[in-house]
């Protein structure tokens, strides 16, 4: 038997299965609304997961032209830089609202209010939840994009399962990858309707590699220290106290 989180923890963030079933509902919400008002392919369950494979690729690609001509993700950039085909940016527009409307990452983007990003390299400044201590971390953005292409595959997967459960609620198990693939959407999708995201780049660049590799690394160790050796070995990503 499959044995499923109930909590994950980015930086300081706690993200709960509570969380998910609300980003289901409000997909559930839009999924209908698509059917209803825009056009009745979408009520074809493989159109959907085609789309949003297709919509996790043209992110995936924002990441990647991110760290190699530096644009700024912002709600009144993302439209120009997350390229998209006319059904995505319809889904875009609907699930943002729905989001916004049930608010189902209001706790998510009043947790992030505790975090501060520092400049030049991507340096982020949090209160661990377990040792109570304020940390900073600092990523290579080369090493996590690198990364977010390897555990792609992996995360467009879960998201497909995710669109049965939706559909035909058909439970999907709560893996890293489901999580990071479903956070990330709907905090795209909030930025896409103009939602301000102060600390957006943060959990767009990190939501995909860390929930996914944070738990991969620790789970595999023995000690916290052999764990953060391999986070930075594989994400670039280093963790000191925090003179923040």
């Amino acid at each position: 038997m499959a044995i499923e989180p109930i909590e994950f923890n980015v930086f300081g963030i706690r993200i709960s299965v509570g969380h998910v079933m609300k980003i289901k509902s409000a997909m559930e919400n839009t999924y209908h609304l698509l059917m209803k008002e825009v056009s009745p392919k979408w009520e074809d369950r493989g159109f959907c997961k085609r789309e949003i494979a297709s919509l996790w690729d043209g992110i995936v690609d924002m990441f990647t032209r991110f760290y190699e001509e530096k644009f700024d993700i912002s709600s009144d950039k993302i439209k120009d830089v997350l390229l998209v085909d006319q059904d995505n940016q319809k889904f875009l527009d609907i699930f943002g609202y729905e989001l916004k409307r049930n608010g189902a990452v209001d706790d998510i983007l009043n947790q992030l209010k505790e975090i501060g990003m520092g400049g030049g390299s991507l340096r982020i400044h949090f209160k661990d939840l377990l040792s109570r201590e304020r940390l900073e971390a600092r990523i290579k953005l080369d090493k996590i994009t690198k990364r977010i292409g390897k555990e792609s595959n992996k995360i467009k997967t879960a998201l497909m399962q995710f669109v049965d459960w939706v559909m035909r609620n058909e439970r999907a198990i709560l893996t890293c990858s489901l999580v990071a693939g479903v956070v990330t959407i709907s905090l795209v999708a909030s930025i896409w309707i103009g939602l301000p995201l102060e600390v957006g780049k943060l959990l767009l660049l990190s939501a995909i590699a860390i929930l996914c590799l944070i738990y991969e690394a620790v789970g595999a160790f023995s000690t916290l220290r052999d764990a953060k050796r391999a986070i930075f070995r594989r994400l670039g990503l280093s963790f000191m106290p925090s003179s923040h």
